[in-house]
């Protein structure tokens, strides 16, 4: 997850209008969705650019510089006020998620609030300008617990501003700002610290003037903006790259002439910046831009913006969503707020904008995103420094274009850069071709003549090792190409085995695999050795294929999904015991390798699928009757710290959300949640093996394409809200689709979201 800071200097706020008029709202989609009215149209209904929230109304007197939302709903804000909704509260306050100001939380900081991070324990860190947090000394940078009350074992002191604080996978935490010693020691601009707020001793780049943005990605690098020219004893303009020791990166260069005032990542490792600059790399670049991992500017990616910006969403799909104080995106009107596509053009329907600079975003786990800043209009309607932007609905069609057919089930897919896809399953034709399991559809759909290795069994897995540009799969195989590799093996872009990669001999089956922030992969299925050791159902091994000896989790029964956060890995399937300890179906997993004691969620039947939402709650679909012993009939959430969700829940208590498993869950980029299975009914509304779900849990009811004789077991996000799936259904919407189907999943307001963005890559 990226952190952004929120501003390099203070800034003049308006003051308030003298009444507040708000534009009447009409309930139109899934249910809790509410779409502000602009116009009525013949034809096209509802018009572009409006996407406030009516019903929330958190009006500050100050500026807001700092967001955070809360995994079960909820905000907290920071910044330079001294009300919210009238309710005194000096620079650091708690909404609700109805917007409604939190009485029982007060814990006011005596200097400007400029950064507030999530820790994936709940814990909540606090940055600054201030003294005092709660009325207690905190120099500059604090930590809230999880029930919000202030840390009282943490207090590094720093001895000048924090800009930017992020937690590191692992629990370390990396803090950014103007200061020039914390914890006791010498550190300029940037440190690292252990969870208890002790410095890491050997971290210590230095750097020469403000970090104002942190972000971490897969490889653990540390990725650095600010206003600083050098950075650990060399040249560094505005932006560099530390390796996961804190050594500069030597071969990470971009140089910006302007400040970066923030950092966001893409889940092709892609880097986004955005500040003050005209310049990266010496290429003209307004404000925002796009370098590839390597460092490398990227060509295609180059709207300019005509004022700077303070904070950046990357959705999961690739699309971006700047904020800041620009008045123009490419010769175009966007007012403070602009949505680029994952190819860099202008969203045509992303209009929502505020009179006044936006600093800060944060979005909840419903899929509304707050914005905080200086404005007192948002979208058109009196929104004072604070407001939430609703999503579009979303409708879905079958692309008529998109007709390749597979003669027998499609398992998984893996996205590739550019827009292409490997489609793995249990076929051994695809699109009228010989294709046995695997093959590679490029971005327009169209199958590679040259990419055809062959398989002979079926693939239940894939992974894209996007930093090596290798393909990993899994499943039931005896081998590939000819050459014996068992269940599991690595391939180059040609299709040949890697030779690196040895034969590990799996004895059993591979369902699922999982890829953890450091690159490793986690395997799971069904099997009892792997590479000659012993290992039940799970197991741990490196991109090179190397078994870590040091995880050994014993799982007395098959996985069969899985999903990975910074909280850990979870697992799903038909187990009962994890680790030697009772766990019913799913469990969590940390990274050290031994069973998570406060993870108890049981269900009384088989886990089939599992997805992790942005804010960190998991998604459960399954067989099950019982979800941690209250009634979730085969679909529930459940929040980080094992917690069920008491509002997503989509059927009456003690009667089925689904009449049927659910098999398959995958969030999209535009953030509806797709489940699929062998239900005909989900919600007590009828759908035909796929549904679409709103963050609130709500059956979307524009969402029914329908797919006959199987289920979809798989989707994937491509570019232009096109959605590809995959399993052993015959068709879709009405439509003949053998295994393969393209859906376009679009809001209703046609090309562009109205106002959402999801703040995290999946």
């Amino acid at each position: 997850m990226a952190v952004i800071d929120s501003l390099a200097e203070p800034m003049t706020v308006p003051k308030p209008p003298p009444t507040l008029r708000t534009t009447p709202a009409v309930r139109r989609g899934r249910p809790g969705t509410l779409l502000p009215v602009l116009a009525l149209l013949a034809v096209a209904g509802l018009a572009h650019g409006q996407g406030v929230d009516d019903n929330f109304q958190a009006n500050a007197d100050g500026l807001v510089t700092a967001l955070v939302a809360q995994p079960l709903g909820g905000a907290l804000v920071g910044g330079s006020f001294t009300s919210v909704n009238s309710v005194p509260r000096v620079n650091l306050a708690r909404l609700g998620a109805d917007g409604v100001v939190d009485t029982g939380f007060s814990t006011p900081a005596n200097g400007m609030v400029r950064t507030l991070s999530l820790q994936s324990d709940g814990r909540v860190l606090v940055g600054g300008a201030f003294t005092a947090l709660g009325g207690q000394p905190r120099a500059y940078l604090g930590r809230l617990t999880a029930g919000l009350g202030l840390d009282a074992g943490f207090n590094p002191a720093p001895d000048g501003e924090v800009r930017v604080a992020l937690e590191q996978p692992g629990g370390q935490i990396l803090v950014g700002g103007t200061f020039s010693q914390i914890a006791g020691q010498p550190r300029s601009r940037i440190a690292r610290l252990n969870t208890t707020g002790a410095l890491d001793g050997g971290f210590d780049p230095g750097a020469n003037d403000t970090v104002t943005a942190l972000a971490v990605d897969a490889q653990q690098r540390i990725l650095v903006g600010g206003l600083f020219t050098e950075l650990g004893g060399q040249s560094r303009q505005r932006i560099a790259r530390l390796l996961p020791n804190g050594s500069l990166d030597p071969g990470f260069a971009p140089q910006a002439n302007g400040a970066v005032f923030a950092i966001a990542l893409d889940g092709d490792g892609r880097i986004v910046i955005g500040g003050a600059f005209t310049e990266v790399a010496g290429q003209p670049r307004s404000r925002i831009a796009r370098l590839l991992p390597n460092g490398a500017l990227d060509p295609g990616f180059q709207v300019p913006l005509d004022g700077s910006v303070f904070a950046l969403a990357v959705e999961p799909g690739g699309a971006v969503v700047a904020a800041g104080t620009f008045a123009n995106a490419g010769g175009a009107p966007r007012s403070r707020l602009v949505r680029l596509q994952a190819d860099g053009s202008l969203d045509a329907g992303f209009t929502t904008g505020a009179d006044n600079q936006v600093t800060s975003m944060a979005r909840q786990p419903d899929g509304k995103l707050i914005i905080g800043g200086a404005f007192v209009n948002a979208g058109g309607v009196v929104r004072q420094r604070v407001a939430r932007l609703v999503a579009a609905v979303q409708t879905a069609q079958v692309d008529p274009g998109f007709a390749i057919e597979a003669d027998a089930a499609v398992n998984a897919f893996a996205g590739l850069p550019g827009g292409g896809a490997l489609v793995v399953g249990e076929f051994t034709v695809l699109g009228g071709q010989p294709r046995t399991r695997i093959a590679r559809l490029d971005a327009a759909g169209q199958l590679d003549p040259a990419f055809a290795p062959a398989v002979d069994d079926t693939i239940r897995d894939v992974l894209y090792l996007a930093d090596e540009n290798r393909y990993l799969i899994a499943g039931n195989f005896s081998t590939v190409n000819g050459q014996s590799r068992a269940r599991i093996a690595k391939l180059d872009p040609a299709g040949a085995l890697d030779p690196g990669f040895p034969n590990l001999s799996i004895g059993g089956f591979v369902i699922r695999m999982a890829r953890q922030p450091d690159g490793q992969v986690v395997v799971g299925g069904g099997f009892g050795t792997i590479a000659g050791q012993p290992r039940s159902n799970l197991a741990r091994i490196s991109p090179a294929g190397v078994l870590d000896a040091g995880f050994d989790v014993a799982v007395n029964d098959q996985v069969q999904a899985m999903a990975v956060s910074s909280d850990g890995i979870h697992i799903g399937g038909i187990f009962s015991t994890v680790g030697g300890q009772s766990r019913a179906r799913l469990a969590r997993i940390l990274f050290a390798g031994s069973v998570d004691p406060g993870f108890i969620v049981n269900a009384n039947g088989p886990v089939r699928s599992l997805v992790t939402l942005p804010d960190r709650s998991l998604v459960v679909g399954g067989n099950f009757e019982l979800l941690a012993n209250q009634f979730r009939t085969r679909l529930g959430r459940v929040a980080p710290d094992g917690t069920l969700d008491p509002g997503f829940n989509a059927g009456v208590a003690g009667t089925a959300a689904a009449n049927g498993a659910v098999t398959t869950l995958h969030l999209t980029a535009g953030g509806m949640l797709l489940a699929s299975g062998e239900f005909t009914l989900i919600g007590g509304l009828e759908r035909g093996r796929l549904a679409g779900i709103g963050m609130d849990g709500q059956i979307d009811p524009g969402f029914n394409p329908g797919t006959t004789a199987g289920a979809p077991r798989a989707f994937l996000d491509l570019p232009g809200g096109r959605v590809l799936t995959g399993g052993n259904f015959q068709r879709v919407a009405g439509l003949p689709r053998g295994r393969l189907a393209m859906l376009v999943v679009d809001p209703i307001f046609g090309d562009g979201f109205d106002g959402v963005a999801l703040l995290e890559p999946r």
